[in-house]
């Protein structure tokens, strides 16, 4: 049996049916670009360690990022190990593998950072105060997911709790249930959130608990892809492309200031819909020069200088 052969097996009998549409479109994409074009020619039981650390190697030379290559290996490890399981293979050859350290200047720091303060400020400022630029506002103040966001109804909304409950995402541009069982949660609004639903519930023409909270132009409900080109529009209308705001960003930008906040790391889990939490912990953290020294300066070891 080839590498082709039993990725497809796999594929129906591991994965279809039990992941989401859009995560299974991205394993599909991750083996054509990387694992098809090295070894799927290849018996499965003649792929060696050697063949995995080629892949690694390679990879690394075209300029792919060492967190991507993990990714796609991954995936590699995933299809092997339920070969093993099903004894096609004696021994999984995704082992003891040589990972590339990754040159610091391939690293744009500028996708992992939150807003700092002053950006922040003149994000909330520039945005428009209408579907697109409320929907922004949004997410910047509760750490929902874009897709998330899109798929927001009003009936969702309770202001009088002054709560929004995740109920569903949009993901290829479909309607499906949120990304994770974690991911189904109920958010408390702050202040800022609270008042910010409060006006855009008044410029809506029909706030039915059915409609959707935030619809474009054409009356229909937003998706992701949309809003993250609308984004690059915006900030390249306004001269602000030197200000890097995705929606990404601005749930990292939640987070961050959830922690700043001293919010413990827990909590900010559950606000997220983070079913592990050094998922928080490692992509949601981002120490600056500020932090390090604001942090130093609570320290009082109440020693008396001669």
């Amino acid at each position: 049996m080839t590498v082709d052969h039993w990725y497809k097996i796999w594929i129906e009998t591991y994965k279809v049916g039990n992941i989401k549409s859009g995560s299974l479109k991205t394993i599909h994409a991750v083996y054509r670009a990387v694992i098809e074009p090295y070894i799927a020619h290849k018996k499965l039981s003649q792929v060696t360690q050697m063949d995995i650390q080629n892949i690694i190697n390679s990879e690394h030379q075209r300029g792919i990022t060492t967190s991507t290559i993990k990714t796609c290996v991954g995936r590699i490890s995933d299809m092997m190990k339920a070969a093993c399981n099903n004894d096609l293979i004696i021994k999984n050859p995704c082992f003891n593998l040589t990972y590339p350290k990754q040159s610091a200047h391939k690293y744009n720091c500028k996708e992992r950072r939150a807003l700092t303060l002053f950006e922040e400020k003149i994000l909330l400022k520039e945005l428009p105060h209408n579907q697109y630029g409320n929907m922004m506002r949004l997410m910047l103040f509760t750490g929902l997911r874009i897709g998330e966001a899109c798929a927001l109804q009003w009936g969702d909304i309770d202001l009088k709790d002054k709560t929004i409950t995740v109920r569903r995402n949009i993901s290829d541009n479909q309607i499906s249930t949120p990304k994770t069982q974690q991911s189904y949660r109920v958010i408390p609004l702050g202040i800022d959130a609270q008042k910010l639903l409060c006006e855009h519930q008044q410029m809506c023409e029909d706030a039915s608990l059915d409609k959707f909270v935030f619809i474009n132009n054409r009356g229909r409900r937003y998706v992701p892809m949309s809003v993250n080109v609308a984004m690059k529009y915006f900030l390249k209308s306004h001269n602000m492309t030197h200000i890097n705001v995705t929606p990404h960003i601005l749930r990292h930008t939640f987070a961050t200031r959830c922690f700043d906040a001293g919010i413990d790391a827990k909590i900010i889990q559950a606000y997220l819909g983070h079913s592990n939490i050094q998922t928080t912990l490692n992509i949601y953290t981002h120490v600056d020069n500020r932090m390090l020294k604001d942090n130093m300066d609570k320290l009082q070891f109440g020693v008396k200088m001669a």
